[in-house]
């Protein structure tokens, strides 16, 4: 399964697992991995190496197989934190994914974290932080590529809007 997920903050990946009881992987930008402390704890952590500006088909491919084999990855389909704690555009790679694998999508969207830890501060501020699920769905016949992003990008919106509603 992907979890497509909004991200707004460094604390995203924590608080999207916790609560799941399972094992659950990430897709991370591989240059978060060249600093070797950092690099080996989000790898303990579950995260998977993608170059987003050049990825290769042997990643995709390798990710794609990964999810067929029943691992579950949490995909931050905007490719990067949020810098006003709004959902920006969707990048093509999830599309990519949910096609080639063939796995259910799971939406998700937090609310809370952007204020807690946005991308310009050093440190955490203790804050109020709402996470929502949404119904699976997969990359179907009908799909084209940027109309499963724009029916992603409308499910993202709608439960972000419902976390906000909680905090």
């Amino acid at each position: 399964m992907i979890l497509a997920c909004t991200h707004q903050s460094h604390l995203d990946p924590i608080f999207y697992t916790a609560p799941l009881g399972r094992n659950v992987g990430y897709v991370a930008r591989s240059t978060l991995f060249r600093n070797p402390w950092f690099g080996r704890l989000i790898r303990a952590l579950g995260a998977v190496s993608f170059d987003r500006e050049a990825p290769g088909p042997a990643e995709l491919k390798g990710i794609a197989a990964a999810l067929r084999g029943g691992d579950a990855l949490i995909l931050f389909p905007e490719g990067t934190r949020s810098p006003d704690g709004e959902i920006g555009r969707l990048r093509p790679g999830v599309a990519l994914l949910a096609k080639r694998s063939g796995v259910p999508v799971v939406p998700a969207a937090i609310e809370g974290t952007w204020s807690c830890w946005p991308r310009h501060r050093k440190i955490y501020r203790h804050g109020r932080v709402r996470l929502v699920y949404g119904e699976p769905f997969r990359f179907g016949p009908d799909h084209t590529r940027k109309g499963f992003l724009a029916e992603l990008s409308a499910r993202l919106a709608e439960l972000r809007d419902r976390a906000r509603a909680l905090c």
